[in-house]
């Protein structure tokens, strides 16, 4: 009886026991529940610091399920501030909104970096003003990210060139020297020097194809490569530099004979709604960034090149198959059907919206993206070219650059040496 009487007081202790930890617990978890903070929301980027080419990548980070909930729905209203003021940037825009990303499961947005941007810190700030009823015991912490430039080399006061952009080959030519004799492709170095430039630029390589199809594995005409050897050692016998350069994105000829490879830019005739293909190699064709950095490879081993340089470095004629990126990166205000309509309606819509020049914050943003993308372009094949000598390139000069989707401080900051700006009379 003993033994049975003391089994039920254990198991009546252990009862208790237990009783009295699930209300010690549930005391726990009301007091818990009644001092838990609101949640928090950190804001910050994915790296520190930012070339004035780049797309700051925002990202801001949002812990307690009201919040998160919440902001999945409707997403977090922010800007970026420097020296406390608000910073108003491309398409005269101050307020952005980052949307939630599933896979990385934070909120995401892009903040594109003003024209020519002030160098220094920048911080990214939750808009509490926008945001309705935030509850006052939520945590807010803004993060700080840099804005940098690229310190370029120093150039020789005074420096001139003398370019020379011809398809032929040199030994084909005929040219007057400075007392208009007729003689061989020397007198090109004798106007050279005849102006005192210091240096002569060669085309070495483009792509055209005016009578025959070009080796898809090596899309260049080989005669002025061929050549470019025999120029260059004159050229460097004669006391001048000497620099090599490609035809980046233009190729020339017969259409029917072009590279089939490559995906080519798009353009629009407005008094035809008609959407045509040009013989302007796309910004997106990543097969063209190869061979662009297998070409300057192989200009940069020359020993008689002192320097390399890329020309048509932008999107040359159309660019409107770029539209669905450009519309992405830029978080560009489109119509409300804008899902239903085909990649050809909404090339038709970018077309028609930037031949209008209606809104010129809209074309602030197109402007800038390209001149983005071109300079992103140029700081992927430097990485992965491994070039070692200075590398030029041939900006055009009409509003800074901007009106071709150039911009001299973006090219600068992606890695040009020297902006050489095309001044056409």
């Amino acid at each position: 009886m003993k033994i049975k009487l003391k089994k039920i007081w254990v198991k009546r202790r252990r009862f208790v026991y237990a009783a009295g930890t699930c209300l010690f617990a549930a005391a726990v978890s009301a007091v818990f529940l009644l001092r838990a903070p609101e949640g928090a929301i950190e804001t910050g980027t994915h790296k520190k610091e930012y070339y004035r080419y780049e797309l700051v990548e925002v990202q801001l980070k949002v812990s307690g399920f009201g919040l998160r909930n919440r902001f999945a729905k409707e997403g977090i209203p922010y800007y970026v501030a420097k020296d406390k003021l608000p910073v108003t940037t491309i398409g005269d825009r101050r307020d952005f909104t980052a949307k939630y990303d599933r896979e990385k499961k934070l909120w995401a947005g892009l903040w594109p970096c003003p024209w020519n941007a002030d160098p220094g810190v920048y911080r990214v700030v939750l808009d509490t003003a926008a945001v309705k009823d935030l509850d006052p015991g939520a945590r807010i912490s803004d993060n700080t990210f840099r804005i940098i430039k690229r310190r370029l080399p120093k150039i020789q006061k005074g420096w001139s060139v003398l370019t020379f952009e011809n398809t032929h080959s040199p030994r084909a030519l005929k040219i007057r020297d400075e007392n208009s004799e007729l003689g061989d492709w020397n007198n090109i170095l004798r106007w050279a020097n005849f102006i005192n430039a210091d240096s002569f630029l060669y085309l070495a390589a483009e792509t055209a194809y005016h009578d025959a199809r070009l080796d898809e594995n090596f899309p260049w005409s080989k005669h002025k490569i061929n050549q470019m050897n025999m120029v260059g050692a004159e050229a460097k016998k004669q006391g001048l530099g000497f620099g090599a350069y490609v035809m980046v994105y233009l190729t020339f000829g017969d259409r029917k004979l072009a590279p089939e490879k490559y995906t080519y830019a798009v353009d629009y005739s407005m008094s035809k709604d008609e959407l045509f293909t040009t013989r302007s190699i796309s910004l997106n064709d990543e097969k063209r960034v190869d061979d662009l950095i297998e070409i300057l490879k192989m200009l940069d081993s020359y020993e008689n090149v002192d320097f390399v340089g890329i020309d048509y470095i932008r999107n040359a004629l159309g660019g409107y198959e770029l539209v669905n990126d450009f519309v992405r990166d830029m978080d560009v205000d489109v119509p409300e059907e804008w899902e239903s309509f085909s990649f050809e309606d909404r090339m038709r819509w970018l077309a028609r919206k930037k031949i209008r020049r209606a809104d010129m914050e809209f074309i602030d943003q197109w402007q800038w993206w390209r001149a983005h993308k071109s300079a992103s372009i140029i700081a992927d094949v430097i990485k992965r070219s491994g070039i070692k000598k200075p590398l030029w390139a041939f900006t055009l000069s009409w509003d800074k650059g901007w009106e071709h989707g150039q911009d001299p401080v973006m090219f600068a900051d992606a890695g040009v040496d020297y902006n050489l700006s095309l001044i056409h009379i």
